[in-house]
């Protein structure tokens, strides 16, 4: 719940104390933080955070802000898209 609110707020902090840089697509994501939202829902394991857009070029930061958690934390999910 904190992650969805300090991203709702523009506020990427977080990752960027992780990662050591600026994750892609943060810069547009915190631009257009009117036009993005962040809903937080506990799951069995943890958490999970579902960001939602109706803005093409927020949804393309998105996009490139999740391949780069992907790829950085190692998760194996896949960093193809695809539509609920």
């Amino acid at each position: 719940g904190h992650i969805a609110k300090m991203f709702t707020e523009g506020n990427f902090d977080a990752p960027m104390l992780t990662h050591g840089k600026v994750p892609p697509g943060v810069p547009v994501l915190q631009k257009m933080k009117a036009d993005v939202s962040y809903a937080f829902a506990e799951i069995e394991n943890g958490g999970r955070v579902r960001i939602k857009t109706n803005n093409s070029e927020a949804l393309t930061a998105i996009h490139e802000f999740l391949r780069f958690q992907i790829t950085d934390h190692q998760t194996g999910d896949t960093t193809e898209i695809t539509k609920e």
